[in-house]
């Protein structure tokens, strides 16, 4: 069995454009949280709105892992 990839050398290209690999990666990474955590206070219940203001994104890197992670502190 064997795989083709095409467009390697333009994906490298474009991935240099947008500051190397490494930074896309980051920057998807926390657009994607963004993203979640958009939804998430569009979803969730309103009372008196505290857990929609509740919630939170928080963004780490440990090695060559992207984290993020959508979060509220608040106990039910």
């Amino acid at each position: 069995m064997s795989i083709e990839v095409k467009g390697l050398g333009e994906l490298a290209k474009k991935l240099a454009k947008l500051g190397g690999a490494d930074t896309a990666i980051s920057n998807g990474t926390r657009e994607a949280a963004r993203i979640v955590n958009n939804s998430a206070k569009e979803l969730c219940p309103v009372d008196n709105g505290n857990l929609r203001a509740s919630l939170h994104t928080d963004y780490k890197r440990e090695g060559s892992k992207h984290i993020a992670v959508s979060y509220t502190h608040l106990t039910l």
